[in-house]
């Protein structure tokens, strides 16, 4: 109940705020669970008038200003300064901070905005055509206040800088992240089109008689950008017919891949209830690349052996 009034009663000195700065009409109050959002008639709110609101409401709430209820009929309401016009009939209830603000409205306010404590703007998007503000209010705005300054200080610690300097700071370190993802980025490709040259070396060199080379790995825990970096290599070259599988850190958990140089017609469709039920697997694909996934890491050396066996009476 507290929490709700502070969201009512702040929302009424934040719409009379921006009514007072900039002439901002509130059309739209969504009051949730972590935070309150007020819509505006206009698409943007330049960030000098949204600094001057908020300066303004949080003046209004050390001001301790008195919220009176007037009840009168619609025909009397225009003797009031209302914020907005009220069409409605009858009785009409009225809320009055002091000579801040002025509104009809029926719901649970405070008796004073001291009791509001603080108001803070957190965000703002565009939603049909209006600008959306974010705001803490209240508990919830002293909460996220120590919330950010727990951030600040870990942060503080972690970039070993001051706050003034966190933004320069995290771009250094950004361009720096993006350097090294560049040269990672090189070496891999290195690693990869070397290890795909040792697996074709060794293969012609087992298969001396044959112009094909048939690769069979059984990988553990490996990178899969980086299989998926050799078997791109292995694909270029003419005469290969390979079969990778790679144990996932997940317990029983398998990636399998079989490619083929374009040059080689490997018949997978007719091979794979012969192949794939080893492993318990699933998946495929089209020429030159099948893949998909496994269950049964006790059966990668028979799937291994038995696509060799295939592959060498082609």
């Amino acid at each position: 109940r507290k929490d709700f009034m502070q969201q009512h009663t702040g929302q009424h000195i934040i719409s009379g705020s921006l009514w007072k700065v900039g002439k901002y009409k509130t059309v739209s109050v969504h009051m949730g669970i972590d935070y309150t959002t007020i819509e505006i008639d206009a698409p943007d709110i330049p960030e000098k008038d949204l600094i001057e609101t908020e300066k303004l409401a949080n003046q209004a709430i050390i001001g301790d200003l008195p919220l009176s209820f007037i009840y009168t009929g619609h025909q009397e309401v225009d003797q009031y300064p209302l914020r907005k016009p009220c069409t409605r009939e009858g009785q009409i209830r009225l809320v009055k901070i002091g000579d801040f603000d002025c509104v009809a409205c029926g719901g649970l306010h405070f008796d004073s905005t001291r009791k509001v404590k603080l108001v803070k703007a957190t965000g703002i998007e565009t939603i049909r055509g209006h600008a959306r503000i974010t705001w803490k209010i209240g508990d919830r705005a002293l909460a996220d206040y120590s919330k950010k300054d727990k951030i600040i200080s870990d942060l503080r610690s972690v970039l070993a800088t001051k706050e003034e300097n966190f933004a320069p700071k995290a771009a250094e370190i950004q361009e720096e992240l993006v350097t090294y993802k560049r040269r990672c980025s090189w070496f891999e490709n290195r690693l990869a089109d070397m290890t795909a040259r040792d697996f074709l070396n060794e293969a012609r060199q087992n298969r001396s008689d044959s112009s094909l080379a048939i690769i069979t790995r059984a990988f553990k825990e490996e990178d899969e950008q980086l299989i998926k970096k050799i078997i791109k290599s292995l694909l270029t070259e003419d005469g290969v017919l390979f079969c990778f599988v790679n144990a996932l850190a997940d317990k029983d958990k398998l990636r399998w891949s079989i490619g083929c140089s374009e040059d080689v017609k490997f018949p997978f469709d007719k091979l794979k209830d012969e192949l794939l039920p080893v492993i318990e697997g699933k998946g495929g694909g089209r020429p030159p690349l099948w893949q998909g996934a496994g269950s049964k890491p006790g059966g990668v050396t028979d799937f291994l052996s038995r696509f060799r066996s295939l592959a060498e009476d082609l």
